[in-house]
C-alpha cells in the first residue's frame, strides 16, 4: 500500500503542491500532457529548480492567459472537467473537490450548491492546480492519504473585500471532523486552496506519521 502523509506544520499553495508532487517522482512532461487532456488554452505550467534560504527544491508556476474567466460557477467547472479526456478517476476527484466546496458555501449563504458562484476557486490556475493535483497522486499510485493536525491560525488578515478574521466560515466547514491545532500569526495558513483541496479530495485519516 502507498501512503502519502502530509506533515501540516506551514502554510502550502496550490502551485507548491504540485511542485511537492514533482519532487516526490512525478513527471513534469507527462503532468503537462495530462493537463493538455483538460481541451482547454490560455495557461502554462513552468517548472524550475529553486533554492529559499540554502533549501533547493522545486518552483512551479501556473501561468493564465489574462482573457481567461476569473469566475466560475459548478456547472461549469463540472462541464469542463466532464468532458475533457481525462481518465474518470483523476475526473471524480476533481469534480469531488468541487462539489464538496460548493456544498460548504451554500451552508453559508443558505442556498444550494448549485447557485454557488466560485471566485478566486472558479479561475482557471485554481482549476489547474486541483486536477494537477488529481492527476498527480493518481501517477504516484497513492493508495491512502493521512495528514498531521491542521495549525489552524488566530488572528486577523486583509481579504480582498474586508479586514478578516483568520478563521473563515468556509475552510471551517471543510475541515469538520479533522483536529486542529491553534496557532497565533499574522496570516491564513494553510492557504485555503490548498486547506481545502487536501481536506476534500486527500485525506482518509488524520495522526501520526506513519513509521517507515
Amino acid at each position: 500500500m502507498n501512503i502519502l502523509y502530509y506533515d501540516c506544520f506551514a502554510g502550502i499553495s496550490g502551485d507548491m503542491h504540485l511542485a511537492a508532487l514533482l519532487d516526490l517522482g512525478v513527471d513534469y512532461d507527462e503532468l503537462v500532457l495530462e493537463l493538455a487532456k483538460l481541451g482547454v488554452d490560455g495557461y502554462g505550467v513552468q517548472a524550475q529548480r529553486a533554492s529559499r534560504k540554502g533549501v533547493t527544491g522545486t518552483q512551479v508556476r501556473v501561468v493564465i492567459d489574462p482573457k481567461q474567466p476569473h469566475h466560475r460557477n459548478l456547472r461549469q467547472i463540472e462541464a469542463l472537467i466532464g468532458r475533457s479526456q481525462l481518465t474518470d478517476a483523476v475526473q471524480a476527484r476533481a469534480i469531488r473537490v468541487f462539489r464538496r466546496l460548493a456544498e460548504a458555501e451554500a451552508r453559508i449563504h443558505d442556498t444550494s450548491p448549485d447557485r454557488i458562484h466560485f471566485h478566486e476557486v472558479g479561475a482557471l490556475d485554481a482549476i489547474v492546480d486541483i486536477v494537477g493535483g488529481a492527476i498527480a497522486l493518481e501517477w504516484l499510485k497513492v493508495d491512502r492519504v493521512l495528514c498531521s493536525p491542521w495549525n489552524w491560525a488566530a488572528g486577523s488578515h486583509i481579504a480582498n473585500t474586508a479586514y478578516c478574521r483568520c478563521r473563515p466560515r468556509r475552510p471551517w466547514n471543510c475541515l469538520k471532523g479533522f483536529r486542529c491545532d491553534w496557532v497565533r500569526c499574522r496570516s491564513r495558513r494553510p492557504p485555503p486552496l490548498a486547506r481545502r483541496y487536501w481536506r476534500l479530495s486527500l485525506m482518509n485519516l488524520w495522526g501520526a506519521r506513519p513509521l517507515p
